[in-house]
């Protein structure tokens, strides 16, 4: 299900010969300046009040992964996937992130969210780590093979051709985890193992971003309160996506037509931040 997004800031203009993760820009291409990404058809107060939205629409339409909605005995390493429409704009994201670590890998024509659970993935339930032979097995070895196919394919089926997280479709992929006290992570060494697993799985290094574990108390609810201030923006990551964000104009050669080549964009929110952005060809 798509929804509108227009942006009030377009893409520079490149009057250079370059590329924009694999959509090559010719010499002559002009980027239109007045494509619908100049158009503030939704005004928001700021980058908090946006999330906030978001975050509506993804519950609206179960765009959600987190392991709120299971018992502690249902919890384990799962994934799910969406693929972005063909046109407008589209959000997803894993939220009540309060201990679990999450995978979040976007490619051009989509994304895949996993989450970790800390028990009884990171640990047992009597609160011993878990070795390294068990903590893979439960964790990325899990979402390796996504035995469950409720949940979406595996990660090594996914990077098979054609599929969603695919060579040719430039994955990227990002891991939330907790912070512990200041900015040392909570599982630094699990982390490094499973930046490892992933490295080998996709060919390059995921980024790792360490989150602020927020008090779950004050972080339920559908709009911040003096008693909640973090309800509905905080302890989640969302990715944002417009396929439509702009229009790059190409020179047509003799006796032929204009060919138009529309540029998307997709943002990674971590809260009320964006950690990344970029600008991509969707569907190539």
């Amino acid at each position: 299900m798509a929804f509108e997004i227009h942006y009030s800031a377009a893409p520079q203009n490149q009057s250079e010969p370059g590329s924009i993760n694999n959509c090559t820009i010719p010499e002559a291409a002009e980027f239109n300046e007045s494509s619908t990404n100049n158009l503030q058809k939704r005004v928001f107060d700021g980058p908090r009040d946006r999330i906030i939205w978001l975050g509506k629409f993804i519950s609206r339409n179960s765009q959600w992964l987190s392991q709120r909605e299971h018992s502690e005995s249902e919890r384990r390493a799962r994934s799910t996937q969406f693929r972005f429409p063909t046109e407008g704009g589209t959000a997803m994201g894993v939220r009540a992130m309060f201990d679990y670590t999450a995978i979040i890998i976007i490619s051009r024509i989509g994304v895949s969210l996993s989450i970790i659970p800390e028990v009884p993935v990171f640990k047992d339930r009597q609160n011993i780590e878990r070795d390294d032979r068990t903590f893979y097995r439960l964790g990325f070895g899990a979402l390796r093979r996504q035995v469950n196919r409720r949940y979406g394919l595996g990660l090594q089926d996914l990077r098979e051709p054609g599929h969603l997280l695919a060579a040719e479709h430039g994955p990227q992929v990002f891991i939330f985890t907790p912070r512990g006290p200041g900015a040392v992570l909570r599982w630094q060494r699990k982390i490094d193992q499973l930046s490892r697993n992933l490295h080998d799985l996709f060919g390059q290094p995921p980024e790792v971003i360490g989150y602020i574990v927020r008090p779950r108390q004050q972080s339920y609810g559908v709009q911040p309160t003096p008693s909640t201030p973090y309800a509905a923006w905080g302890a989640r990551a969302i990715v944002e996506v417009n396929v439509n964000d702009d229009i790059m104009y190409v020179p047509p050669a003799e006796n032929d037509t204009v060919d138009r080549i529309w540029l998307g964009r997709w943002k990674l929110w971590l809260e009320d931040t964006v950690i990344r952005e970029e600008i991509f060809c969707p569907y190539t």
